[in-house]
Formats: structure tokens, sequence, C-alpha cells
């Protein structure tokens, strides 16, 4: 005999099957699908026949499951949804509203704070570097509407120039300031000219002419091809050393005396100090080639082709000099002069080769 239907009741959890042939089991209130502990269904004897149903199948459901669902599932406890689901229906679907900028939303409160001394020191350097951007450039191009973002923006570029600001400061440091305290001067003392002789250094040979310091190298490469029959090599080896003695001056080319002119056959010294191979270079007025200006033109091209440099005496220096090796030595204005010569001989005057040689006054 098939079991009977529920009740019409909705307080009704239990149905009274009339059959004997299936042992009756007893029924526990069935919990909820939102509660946490899901019990057992039936007693501890009935779990020996669950190989007739499943975990949520079981063998009295089997002969009920043709059955229409109106009254099983819904007028039971077991299968009511929750009494309060449709209490705040009307309030879910409203969107919260987001607040704008300096709104005050429901139950909120707001406190006037007092502007400090360094807010508005701030304020003012933000200005100062401001100034050429007006509000109303970012309220119309820069679509910004409220104040309070215009001065956000404002704040954010003056973080962004005091940002460059200090990196200009770090890269002037690094790169000019070291320049600006300690310029190079290019000057040599008489133990780095001596490293840069031939034997030392072949491809960076430097000397000395009159306290000016030039390249040999560059020097003996253009005198090779206007002087193709002195080798290189002869001129390389006065490199490390002074070679002043190499160039015979005309002092009427260099000075003006005190009355507006010098005799040409006044020399620079009466002493003999002159280098073998000066005659290559001597073209004052008492040679056979007159050429009184060679010297300072020649000195002028070298001086923007070939100089690197100045010689340069440390008092130690200026002193061994003149206790040691006897020279009579003078500085003014920061220049060093060599006086020895004009002090133990005295001006000369010289006359062409096989003449004699004019007075002094004349």
């Amino acid at each position: 005999m098939l079991p009977m239907h529920p009740q019409d009741s909705p307080q009704t959890t239990t149905w009274i099957p009339t059959t004997k042939c299936l042992p009756k089991p007893t029924f526990r209130s069935r919990p909820t699908p939102l509660h946490s502990n899901h019990g057992n269904l039936y007693d501890n004897d009935y779990e020996d026949r669950k190989s007739f149903r499943s975990d949520d199948f079981d063998n009295w459901s089997r002969l009920t499951s043709n059955q229409e669902e109106t009254n099983s599932n819904y007028s039971s406890k077991s299968y009511a949804p929750s009494r309060n689901m449709f209490q705040n229906a009307d309030k879910e679907g409203l969107i919260a509203k987001e607040a704008l900028a300096g709104e005050i939303m429901e139950n909120e409160t707001t406190k006037v704070m007092k502007e400090t001394s360094a807010r508005r020191c701030w304020v003012l350097l933000c200005w100062l570097l401001t100034w050429w951007i007006p509000s109303i450039f970012l309220k119309w191009f820069g679509r910004m509407k409220h104040e309070d973002v215009r001065q956000a923006w404002w704040e954010k570029f003056t973080l962004n120039v005091i940002i460059w600001f200090i990196c200009a400061c770090a890269v002037f440091v690094i790169a000019v300031l070291g320049v600006v305290i300690c310029p190079t001067e290019h000057v040599l003392n008489t133990s780095e000219l001596a490293s840069h002789s031939y034997s030392n250094s072949a491809n960076n040979v430097y000397t000395a002419i009159c306290g000016e310091v030039f390249d040999l190298t560059q020097v003996a490469s253009t005198h090779q091809r206007v002087v193709s029959v002195i080798p290189a090599k002869s001129i390389l080896q006065y490199g490390g050393q002074d070679a002043t003695n190499l160039f015979p001056v005309q002092v009427s080319a260099l000075c003006n005396g005190v009355s507006g002119s010098v005799s040409p056959w006044v020399q620079l010294s009466a002493a003999n100090t002159m280098d073998l191979n000066a005659q290559y270079h001597d073209f004052r007025a008492v040679s056979n080639d007159s050429r009184p200006d060679w010297y300072f033109e020649s000195m002028t091209i070298m001086r923007w082709n070939n100089r690197v440099g100045y010689m340069g005496y440390t008092p130690q220096e200026i002193s061994s000099m003149a206790n040691t090796k006897g020279h009579a030595l003078g500085i003014y204005d920061g220049l060093i002069y060599d006086l020895t010569d004009y002090i133990n001989f005295g001006p000369s005057v010289q006359g062409p080769h096989g003449k004699v040689a004019p007075s002094a006054e004349s």
C-alpha cells in the first residue's frame, strides 16, 4: 500500500506511512542548508541499509519521488527559506552615493582645523613658483573645477621643481664646482717636464722655451714637413729639458726701450751660451738672413698649436737655484725672471759679421 500524502498544514514535519514492508524510520528535524551541523536523518539501526540510498537520497524518498514537490518540498521547514529574506529588499537596489571632494555626507561631521604657520609658508612657496600658471588656466584647460584640486596640482608642481633643483645642484657640485674651485692651470714642475723626455715617453715629448711648455712631438712633425733635412729624432732629443738657448732673440723686435726704440745691434746677453743648433734659428740683424720678427711669429704659431702649459717653480726650488746654482732670479707679478746673464755680463752690442759693431747709444 502506498504512503499517504502529507497534510496540508505547513507546520507538518513527518509523514505517516501505512505499509509494513519497510521498517518505520525515526525522523529528526532536518536542519536547513544554512546550518553548519548536518545531523543524520535516521537511527543507527537504519544505517546498515544505506545501500538503498545515498547521503541526500534515502530509500523512503524513492517511493515518493514521483509525487509533486509542491507540498513535499515547500511545505516542510527543512526546505523553507528564511522568513527575513525579503526584509531589506527595498534597500539592496540602492547604489551608495560617492562623496565628491569637499562634500559632507550623511552622519558625517566637520572640524575646522587651524592653519599653521608652516602651512602658510608652504602655500606661499607654491605661489612663488607657480604664479605664472593661473587658476583660470587649470580650470579651463586642465578641467579642474574644484579649488582644492587646483591647489593640489600646484603643490605637486612645486615638489617637482624642488626635486629638479636639487638634482641640478648635485650635478653642479659633481661636474662644475671642482673646476671652479680648483681649475686646471696646466703648470708643470721640473720633474714633470723631465718625465716627458723622448726616452721616457716617445709619443708624448714636451720641451720648455722661455717658461712655456710645448708638445715637441707635434712640433717635430710640423718641422719635418717644412724642413725635411732635419730628422725628427734629432728634434725630439730636446724633450724633457729647457730649449730656450735654441732660439736667439732680436731685442729690438720685442722691446721699445725707454725712448721708444732700441738699436737692432743690442743683444740680450754677452755670454756665449747658445746651442750649436741655434744657428739654424738665428735671424737677428747681425746674421746674413735678417728677419727681426721671425722669433715672435714662430712663437705665436707654436702658442696657438702646440702649447700645453707653463713651467712652475716652488719657493724651495727658487731658493735652491739662487743659492746652489748661482742664478739671479727675480719675481714680479707672479712671473720669474732670470737676470743671471744681465747681471754677470750685461747687455752687449754686436755688429754684422765682418763689420765693426756700432755703439749702443747709436
